[in-house]
């Protein structure tokens, strides 16, 4: 298993925990583009995260890093801040 598990469906039908998993990555970038990826094939049914959910679970840290858009943990904002070359304290919005 590698360090981030990504999972991703309709809010109208989930199938529940691991039938909602699509991949896991080492790579948080990955992961997140594993999820743009899928919402691209999505988008002819809808355009917003209203109908639609994605979440990256950080396996290392065991705490949700992104859901449906943002990431959502200031910690893995710290990690990725030199990647995406962020100011101290500005929000993350992939």
């Amino acid at each position: 298993m590698k360090r981030y598990l990504v999972f991703y469906g309709w809010v109208y039908y989930p199938e529940g925990g691991i039938d909602d998993f699509i991949g896991d990555f080492e790579d948080l970038n990955e992961a997140v583009s594993c999820i743009e990826e899928r919402l691209k094939q999505e988008t002819e049914m809808t355009e917003s995260w209203d109908y639609l959910f994605g979440h990256i679970w950080d396996s290392q840290t065991r705490v949700k890093v992104w859901e449906n858009g943002k990431f959502i943990n200031s910690e893995t904002i710290d990690v990725v801040s030199e990647q995406y070359h962020l100011l101290p304290g500005q929000v993350v919005n992939k």
